[in-house]
């Protein structure tokens, strides 16, 4: 199982992985960043709100982990399990929003 990486405030700097993702406590956010707009984006944790990060791979679980010619933090929703997997640029890892 992968695990989301937990900081207390968004990391400072624009020299960051795109698509490079944070649970951030201070704001109780999930953080995204967004290397072609040099900022962090973030998705409101009630579910609500803009976020203008896209799942563009669709299909099974096994045809999207057996695909690894993705980029590092592509988002694909596994349409057999209803999994998301994010793929950190050699491996599928799912998504798991149960952070306590």
């Amino acid at each position: 199982m992968a695990t989301l990486d937990i900081v207390t405030t968004r990391p400072a700097g624009t020299s960051h992985v795109d698509g490079k993702a944070y649970f951030e406590t201070s704001t109780n956010q999930f953080i995204v960043w967004d290397a072609t707009d040099g900022e962090w984006i973030q998705l409101d944790s009630d579910g609500t709100g803009a976020a203008p990060v896209e799942v563009n791979v669709f299909g099974s679980r096994a045809d999207i982990t057996a695909n690894t010619s993705y980029a590092s933090g592509t988002l694909a929703l596994a349409e057999d399990t209803g999994d998301l997997l994010i793929y950190d640029g050699s491996v599928w890892n799912v998504y798991n929003a149960d952070i306590n």
